[in-house]
Formats: structure tokens, C-alpha cells, sequence
């Protein structure tokens, strides 16, 4: 490639990606994690964009500031190779799980390769191992450098393994067009590895992020847009497909008095909070589902009545934590009853959940349970 189409690519690189910053911060409600590791994989892209073009045009010029330009932008770009393929597989496992606490717990391996591989380039700038710039200030690679594809190779392999693992253990349909990203960034990456002076690869992978973003907004019509989870539509396209064993419905009690009281806005509060609670205290194979206003639904791997029993005691547990040391003007109190999915078909399935929380609630209503949290959720006079 000549210089100017080298410039022009990358030029549609940068483009793409504050086309897509700008479009996703728009469309995005909040500053969900999911959100903040796309931001920052796009930041990443766009600036590897840049300081390629710059170090190919500082490439070969013996001034000061150019050898500068060189050790410094092809160092960037390096690091970048390996924090951009990190990001993204944080990304996807997050987009799919929903679980922050997971990546730290599942990835640290991967976390610290990306530690080593960043001192093994920093190290470069003393050890010469990764690329050489020779008098005249020309870049050269070494063969060692592939060690940094090698890095992102794994990463992006890993991504893969997680999504396959996942829809394995669903067997339904995921709404994420993971081949979307991949592909022109393989591409990218084979080319630019194999011959030297080609500029593609940040470029392709510019791409790769505006294809996935566009793909991805199919997935919108699946997504409750008040708490991020998966709502009605999704649980009906996936239901008779889907591989696991059980159900809970979930209701918030007293949900029309903390709106009546505090207003919707706080009412929206308690939904989200409410929502944050069922994903973090639901197993990992399970799916959380906006039902429709107050009420949730969780879907569960396992029938074993034992283990269903546990994620309903998990979950009041939790709740009442939150009423302990939330700083809310309301608590969160919820009814819960849970069925057999054993392939009965939605409507049964559904009739029998919701029997189950109707008794529930029954029950806690002749106990006094009920009674005593509306009571301890007013503020006082």
C-alpha cells in the first residue's frame, strides 16, 4: 500500500468509530459496564488508528521527532493488539452474562497474559526484540512480534469458546452477531501479520465494531430499555427452544404504593434495583426476564426442587440486605413462585408460576409478613 491509501484507510478507520461513539452514547440509556467496555474498545481503535497512519508517515524520516513518533505510536499500536482483543472478550462475556463480578473470577488468566504482553512490549524499548528503528529511522519487525498476535489470537478464540459455551448450555438463539465483528478483523489481522506495509488492520476492525453496533440493534427489540434485561418478546421466541428445566415469577410488593408515594421516577429506581438484584443473585445459566410491569421471571437450568428452593432463599436474603444498607426511600419486598417447565407449553408453564407467587403471597399476607414490610416502607409522619 502507498502512503496516501494508507492515510485514507485509516482516515475511514477514525471515522467509523466516532461515528459509532457518537450513535451508541445516543441510544444508550445509562453507563452500564456493557456500555463503558464498548466505549473504550472503540477509544482504542480509533486511537490505533491514528498513530498507524502517524508512524507510517514519520516511517523512514532521520529527524529527532519523527524516530520519536515511531518508537511511540508503533508501541501503542502494539499495546493496543492486546488490550483491544482483551476488551472484547470482557465484552462478550458480559453482554452475555450480565455479571460483573465474573470477568475478574473467570478471565484473571487472560487478564494477567495481558500484563505479561504489555511488559514484554514496553521491554522493547530497551531489548530491540519485538522491532528495530535503524539509523534512518526505518521500522523493521521481528519475528518475536508474533507473539503479540499470538496474544490477541487467544483472546479472540476465547471470546468464541464463551458464545458457543453459551448457546450450548441454552440451546436458544443469542442476538449477537459475533461473526459480524470477527470476520473482517481476522481478515485484517492475517493480512497485516503475513505482509509488512499493508494497513488494514485497525481499519477492518473499525469495521468489525460498526458492523457488530448496527447488527446489534436488532437485539434492542429483545431488551427491557428500563433495567437491560431480556423482556416478553425474547422469553416467547426462545421458550420452546430453550433447554432448561425450571422457572420463578417474581413480584415486587407494593409496587403502585413506592410510585403513589415517591413518584415514578423513584418507582423506575425500584424496578432497576429490584432487576440488579435478581441478575446478580440468579445462577449463571439462568435468564432474567422483565415480564411485564412489576413482575420478573427467571429461567433456570436445573428442576431439582432443592436447588430452586436455594435461589428463592438467595434472593430474599439479598433483599433484605438492600433494605439494611440501601439509602432508598422504599424496600424491596417480593412474592415468588416457581414451576416445572418439563415442556407443558408457555401457557401452562406461565399459569403455574403464577399460582405458585399468588400463594406465596397468600401465605405471607396471613402471616403478617406483608403487612409489617408496607408498614416499615412508609416514611415516617
Amino acid at each position: 500500500m502507498n502512503l496516501q491509501s494508507i492515510v485514507i484507510t485509516n482516515c475511514i478507520g477514525i471515522f467509523l468509530t466516532l461515528i459509532v461513539i457518537v450513535n451508541s452514547n445516543m441510544t444508550r440509556k445509562g453507563k452500564d459496564l456493557d456500555a463503558r467496555l464498548l466505549t473504550l474498545l472503540l477509544l482504542v481503535t480509533g486511537s490505533c488508528c491514528l498513530m498507524e497512519m502517524f508512524s507510517f508517515l514519520a516511517d523512514g524520516r532521520p529527524s529527532a521527532l519523527c524516530r520519536f513518533a515511531t518508537w511511540f505510536t508503533n508501541t501503542w499500536i502494539y499495546m493496543g493488539n492486546a488490550l483491544s482483543s482483551t476488551l472484547w472478550l470482557l465484552y462478550t462475556d458480559h453482554h452475555l452474562h450480565r455479571k460483573p463480578e465474573r470477568l475478574i473470577r473467570i478471565y484473571r488468566p487472560h487478564l494477567i497474559l495481558l500484563a505479561a504482553c504489555w511488559l514484554v512490549i514496553i521491554g522493547n524499548l530497551f531489548g530491540h526484540y519485538l522491532f528495530t528503528i535503524d539509523e534512518n529511522n526505518v521500522y523493521a519487525r521481528r519475528p518475536a512480534s508474533y507473539f503479540i498476535y499470538v496474544v490477541t489470537l487467544i483472546m479472540l478464540t476465547s471470546s468464541v469458546v464463551e458464545a458457543i459455551r453459551y448457546r450450548r448450555c441454552h440451546r436458544i438463539v443469542i442476538f449477537f452477531p459475533l461473526w459480524t465483528f470477527l470476520t473482517p478483523v481476522l481478515i485484517g489481522i492475517v493480512i497485516q501479520s503475513l505482509i509488512y506495509g499493508v494497513s488494514l488492520g485497525w481499519c477492518c476492525t473499525a469495521i468489525g465494531l460498526a458492523s457488530l453496533y448496527m447488527s446489534m440493534q436488532n437485539e434492542l427489540a429483545y431488551k427491557d430499555s428500563l433495567t437491560g434485561l431480556h423482556n416478553r418478546q425474547y422469553m416467547d421466541r426462545i421458550l420452546n427452544t430453550w433447554n432448561g428445566r425450571s422457572g420463578i415469577m417474581v413480584d415486587m410488593d407494593y409496587f403502585k404504593e413506592i410510585n403513589d408515594r415517591f413518584g415514578h421516577s423513584v418507582g423506575d429506581r425500584a424496578l432497576k434495583d429490584t432487576a440488579d438484584l435478581l441478575v446478580a443473585n440468579s445462577p449463571e445459566n439462568s435468564i432474567v426476564i422483565r415480564f411485564a410491569g412489576d413482575e420478573f421471571i427467571l429461567l433456570l437450568s436445573t428442576g431439582q426442587e432443592i436447588l430452586i428452593q436455594k435461589v428463592e432463599e438467595n434472593i430474599r436474603k439479598a433483599a433484605d440486605e438492600f433494605n439494611r444498607t440501601a439509602d432508598r426511600p422504599y424496600k424491596i419486598s417480593l412474592s415468588m413462585g416457581h414451576a416445572l417447565y418439563e415442556k407443558k407449553g408457555e401457557d401452562s408453564f406461565l399459569e403455574a408460576m403464577d399460582s405458585a407467587m399468588y400463594k406465596d403471597k397468600r401465605i405471607r399476607h396471613a402471616s403478617g409478613e406483608l403487612q409489617d414490610r408496607r408498614r416499615s416502607a412508609r416514611p415516617e409522619p
